[in-house]
């Protein structure tokens, strides 16, 4: 398998996504251990694009991450920062809750124009976004598509947004 970008990889632990490594970039912020009774996760990433089904078939997975590898420096020169928006999200139906925050990613579509070149044009990205707190340790809520995500998410509480970008000034 070609050799794949730490930051921005392909990742088949949960399904197939690429991702991006967001963990040190959210830890250096120091947000609370615990919000409105929601845990802080311990991992953090952004997903750029999930697929469909995990992807057994090698030689996909390696033309995957060999193009997303010749692109990923789009991502890794400016990296995602979150923009200050924070929305909760929920799955009632597997009793699931968590706190997002979007995020910025400079080149974000040039990172897509290119992975569009290599999967074709009907690539269905995700809303960029880091999940930083989950009722349930480290288990977040499918937000795949702007679909999944405009159903599942709704406006945080004033004040807990108020708690959460006081940590982005400080960084």
């Amino acid at each position: 398998m070609t050799e794949q970008n730490p930051q921005v990889r392909l990742s088949q632990e949960h399904g197939s996504y690429i991702i991006v490594d967001t963990t040190d970039y959210v830890r250096k912020l120091n947000f609370p251990k615990e919000i409105d009774g929601l845990k802080l996760k311990t991992e953090f990433h952004v997903s750029l694009i999930k697929f469909a089904d995990q992807i057994a078939d090698k030689s996909l997975a390696d033309r995957i991450s060999e193009a997303n590898n010749s692109v990923a420096h789009f991502i890794d020169d400016h990296p995602p920062q979150l923009d200050g928006q924070f929305l909760r999200a929920f799955q009632p139906e597997k009793d699931l809750e968590s706190i997002v925050g979007l995020v910025d990613i400079l080149d974000l579509e040039k990172w897509r124009d290119a992975i569009r070149v290599v999967l074709g044009g009907g690539t269905d990205f995700t809303v960029p976004h880091i999940t930083l707190y989950t009722k349930q340790l480290d288990k977040g809520i499918p937000l795949n598509s702007q679909r999944e995500f405009d159903q599942r998410t709704r406006p945080l509480e004033l004040g807990i947004v108020d708690k959460l970008q006081r940590h982005l000034s400080k960084d």
